[in-house]
C-alpha cells in the first residue's frame, strides 16, 4: 500500500538531510539550485493551497546528490504519474544511504502535491543489528560475573601450574576478590547515572567497553591477589554502568509493541555470557581464560563504533532533530516516512514538558509526584527480589559448593548445565513476554524461585546435620538448582530492568535507575561478601533459606503493587501509576 504525507513536511526533512554534506562539487551546486527552487515552491504551497508543486524535482535532486548513473527516472512534467524507484547509496550523510525512495509523482492544481514514502532497502529491520551489537556488552559483563566460579578452585590449589599466585588463597581473600568488587560497583551506578545524558548513550557504551577491556587485560597479567581485587573492582564498576546505560539505550530505540522483547534480549545474553565463562574456565589457565573473556569486548567495540546509531531520544534532548530522524530511519527499518515522522513527533512531544527537568533532575525528583514514587517502589521491589534471591552468590560459588556435594558431580559441569538451562529460560521469556505480560511472569518466577530455594536449603540443612539420607540423593540439589535458575530466568532475572525502564519517566530514568541499582547493589554485595563467611561458620543452608524468604517476600509485594505494562506507552504507564 502506498502512503502519502504532507509535502511541506517531507520537503523540510529532505532538505535538512541533503544539505548535510558540505563537500564542494558542481553536483552540489546544481543540487542546491534545485533545492532552492523546490523551497520556493514549498513556500508558495504553504501560502496558497491551490498552487501546484514540483515534487518530481526531488528525483532529480537525489540523482544529482548521489551522483549515480541512471539512478532514477527523469520526470519533467505532471503527466508522468509513475513511481520513481531510486536505489541509492554513496553519501553516508544522506537519507538515501538508509533507504530506497518510492516517490509518487503527482501534481495537482487542487492543493499541495503529496510527498513520497520511504521503503527500506532491507526491511528486515535495520534496528535489529543495533540492539544486538549493543547487547553484546551485557554478554561480556555476565561472563565476567562468573569469573570466580572456575577460578577460585584453581586459586586454592597448591599446583603452581594452576595457581598463578604464590600460595593458596584464603577465605578472606576470596571475599576480597568476590565481595569487594560488588561493593565498589555501587560507584558505577552513581558515576554513570549522569554520563548517558552528558555525552550520549553510544559514547557511554564505548567508554564502558574500553574500561572492561582494560580491566581484564590487567587481571590476566596479575600475579597478586590485591592486583586481582583492584582490577576486578574497576571491572565491576563498568559492569554496573552497563546495567544503567544499556537498558536506557535499548528502551529508547524500541517501540511500545516490542519494548519488552528488545530489552529482554539482555536477559537472553546474560545466561549466554555465564555459559561462555563456565565453559572456558575449566579448560584454560587463569590468564588465558581471562583473555578469552576480553575477546567479545574487542568485537563489540568495533561493532558499536561503526554501526550503532545514537539514541533518537538523546538527540532530541540536545535539539538535534535532523540527527534524531536519521537515527530513527536506521532503527525503524520496517516503517515508511509517515510513521517515522510520527515517531519523531511523539518523542518531541513526550519530552516537551520535561526539558527543564532533564537539565535539573536529581534525587528529590524521585519523590515529587505519585507516579514517580510508585515507580520507585515497584523498581525497588523487583530489583531487590532479583539481588536478594542469591543468584549472584550461587553463580560465583556454584563450582566450589557442588564440588563438596558429591564426588560424582563436578561443580564446573553443574555450572555449565545451569548456564544452559538459564539460556533456554531467558529465551522463552523473551519470546512470550509480549503475549503473556510482565506481571504473570514476574509472579510465577518469584514464587517458583522461592520454593526451589526452600528445597535446596532443606537438602543442605540435612547434609549439615550429617543425615544419611543425603548421601543417596546427591542429584536432588542439582535438580532444584536447575529449577531455581529456570524460574529465576523466566521473569525476575529478565524483566526487572524492562519494567524499571518502563515505569520511570524519561526525564529521570537515568537517575532513577542508578538510585535503584545503587541500593540493590549494596544489598547484593553484602550477601556476596558474607556468603563464604556465613557458609563456613553456620552452613550454606542458612544463606539459601534467607534467599528463599526474600523471593517469597518479593512475590507478595509484587502481587499487591505491580501493574501490567504490556503494550502501553510511557505516557500511559505514567498516567496508570498516577491514579
Amino acid at each position: 500500500m502506498l502512503h502519502h504525507y504532507n509535502y511541506s513536511t517531507s520537503l523540510s526533512h529532505f532538505l535538512s538531510y541533503h544539505q548535510l554534506d558540505d563537500r564542494p562539487s558542481d553536483t552540489d551546486h546544481q543540487t542546491q539550485n534545485l533545492c532552492d527552487e523546490l523551497q520556493e515552491d514549498d513556500d508558495r504551497c504553504r501560502s496558497n493551497s491551490s498552487a501546484s508543486s514540483k515534487s518530481f524535482t526531488i528525483a532529480a535532486i537525489l540523482g544529482l546528490k548521489n551522483d549515480n548513473k541512471h539512478l532514477g527516472k527523469s520526470v519533467h512534467s505532471p503527466a508522468d504519474l509513475s513511481v520513481v524507484n531510486l536505489s541509492t547509496g554513496g553519501n553516508r550523510n544522506s537519507l538515501a544511504d538508509c533507504t530506497r525512495l518510492q516517490l509518487p509523482v503527482h501534481v495537482s492544481s487542487a492543493g499541495p502535491a503529496p510527498g513520497g514514502h520511504y521503503v527500506p532497502a532491507n526491511p528486515s529491520a535495520v534496528g535489529h543489528p543495533a540492539r544486538h551489537n549493543a547487547s553484546l556488552l551485557v554478554f561480556s559483563g555476565c561472563s565476567c560475573i562468573v569469573w570466580s566460579s572456575p577460578v577460585i578452585p584453581k586459586l586454592k590449589s597448591t599446583d603452581p601450574e594452576e595457581n598463578p599466585l604464590d600460595e593458596p588463597i584464603t577465605s578472606f581473600e576470596i571475599a576480597l576478590i568476590t565481595g569487594l568488587p560488588s561493593f565498589v560497583a555501587i560507584l558505577g551506578n552513581l558515576f554513570f547515572a549522569k554520563m548517558p545524558s552528558a555525552i550520549g548513550r553510544k559514547n557511554t557504551l564505548l567508554f564502558l567497553s574500553c574500561g572492561m577491556l582494560l580491566s581484564l587485560v590487567i587481571v590476566s597479567l596479575a600475579r597478586h591477589v590485591y592486583v586481582y581485587s583492584a582490577a576486578l573492582c574497576f571491572l565491576f564498576i563498568c559492569v554496573a554502568g552497563v546495567y544503567v546505560a544499556l537498558p536506557l539505550y535499548l528502551s529508547e530505540i524500541s517501540e511500545d509493541h516490542n519494548r519488552g522483547r528488545i530489552v529482554s534480549i539482555m536477559g537472553v545474553l546474560m545466561p549466554l555470557g555465564n555459559l561462555y565463562g563456565y565453559l572456558l574456565g575449566p579448560i584454560f589457565s587463569v590468564p588465558i581464560y581471562t583473555m578469552f573473556l576480553a575477546l567479545p569486548l574487542v568485537i563489540q567495540l568495533i561493532l558499536v563504533a561503526l554501526f550503532l546509531p545514537e539514541s533518537p531520544v538523546f538527540l532530541v534532548t540536545k535539539n538535534q532533530s535532523t540527527a534524531a530522524l536519521l537515527s530513527l530511519i536506521k532503527l525503524r527499518g520496517n516503517k515508511n516516512a509517515i510513521e517515522i515522522d510520527d515517531d519523531l513527533k511523539n518523542i518531541e512531544n513526550s519530552l516537551k514538558d520535561t526539558q527543564e527537568t532533564l537539565k535539573k533532575n536529581g534525587l528529590l525528583d524521585l519523590f515529587r509526584s505519585r507516579s514517580v514514587r510508585r515507580a520507585l517502589v515497584i523498581s525497588l521491589v523487583i530489583n531487590m527480589t532479583q539481588q536478594l534471591s542469591g543468584v549472584i552468590s550461587i553463580l560465583k560459588f556454584l563450582g566450589p559448593v557442588f564440588n563438596e556435594v558429591s564426588e560424582n558431580f563436578s561443580g564446573n559441569n553443574v555450572a555449565i548445565l545451569v548456564g544452559t538451562v538459564k539460556f533456554v529460560s531467558f529465551f522463552i521469556c523473551s519470546m512470550v513476554v509480549e503475549k503473556v505480560g510482565r506481571r504473570p511472569l514476574l509472579l510465577a518466577s518469584s514464587l517458583g524461585s522461592g520454593i526451589s530455594l526452600l528445597l535446596i536449603g532443606l537438602f543442605f540443612f540435612l547434609k549439615h546435620r550429617t543425615s544419611i539420607l543425603t548421601s543417596s540423593i546427591t542429584w536432588l540439589p542439582i535438580l532444584f538448582v536447575v529449577i531455581f535458575n529456570f524460574m529465576y530466568a523466566l521473569g525476575v532475572g529478565t524483566l526487572s530492568i524492562t519494567v524499571m525502564n518502563e515505569v520511570f519517566p524519561t526525564s529521570i530514568k537515568a537517575i532513577g535507575s542508578a538510585s535503584v541499582f545503587t541500593l540493590c547493589y549494596l544489598l547484593g554485595a553484602s550477601q556476596v561478601f558474607l556468603f563464604p563467611i556465613i557458609t563456613e561458620n553456620y552452613g550454606v543452608h542458612v544463606c539459601i533459606w534467607s534467599f528463599s524468604f526474600c523471593c517469597f517476600l518479593g512475590f507478595f509485594s509484587m502481587l499487591v503493587l505491580l501493574p501490567e505494562t504490556k503494550g502501553k506507552s510511557f505516557l500511559e504507564i505514567e498516567e496508570l501509576l498516577g491514579k
